[in-house]
């Protein structure tokens, strides 16, 4: 990968489905002096014969520069290759993820792009650069992108998640701490029988 160190603008786009429900995730991001500003644009869709609702939010974000300058820099590590072998077919969910990077460096840009539907970490990226392009199966831009999830509005998306599914919001479980009360003892008396001693108030 080329230095990514003047990068000063990243957009994001995900699309994941699953049966009754579509997510479409875009977050635009421009680089500040301590800290990248930009916007999540979130929409969540749930479609079938008994719920078909539409439910969007914008919501600000933002992730401190040097939180994003040791993503960037990890980033760079990205191994390429001019081809890959065809990951082999496995049964498994009906999850389809679609996601999309595009870093600007001035007039530059480099472009990742995930080619295999699922739902997973371990994805090919195609990466675009300028007048090139490469592929790529190691784990850094999906580790990029980790990164990058707690500050792209996650409570927010699940919020809408939930909205959209008529799902009722978590509950929170309450231990109940221990009793203070004093569990009354058993003493020896001078007749050599025993005597119960209560606590008091005061005591």
């Amino acid at each position: 990968m080329p230095a990514l160190d003047g990068v000063d603008q990243i957009q994001l786009e995900e699309n994941f489905q699953t049966f009754g429900l579509t997510d479409r995730f875009h977050y635009g991001l421009t680089r500040g002096e301590a800290v990248w500003l930009g916007v999540a644009q979130l929409q969540v869709e749930t479609w079938g014969p008994l719920n078909e609702r539409t439910l969007t939010a914008t919501v600000p974000i933002s992730i401190p520069a040097g939180t994003m300058a040791k993503l960037l820099t990890d980033l760079e590590s990205m191994r390429l290759a001019r081809s890959l072998s065809l990951p082999t077919a496995t049964q498994g969910p009906d999850n389809y993820l679609n996601r999309t990077m595009m870093l600007r460096s001035g007039a530059s840009m480099v472009v990742g792009q995930s080619v295999v539907s699922g739902h997973g970490a371990n994805h090919p990226w195609r990466v675009d650069l300028v007048g090139d392009s490469a592929w790529s199966a190691d784990l850094q831009a999906s580790k990029f992108w980790a990164g990058l999830e707690p500050f792209l509005a996650p409570k927010t998306r699940d919020e809408l998640r939930r909205k959209a599914l008529n799902l009722p919001p978590p509950t929170i479980t309450v231990t109940p701490r221990p009793s203070r009360t004093r569990i009354p003892t058993a003493r020896p008396t001078p007749e050599g029988g025993f005597r119960v001693g209560l606590p008091w108030a005061g005591r």
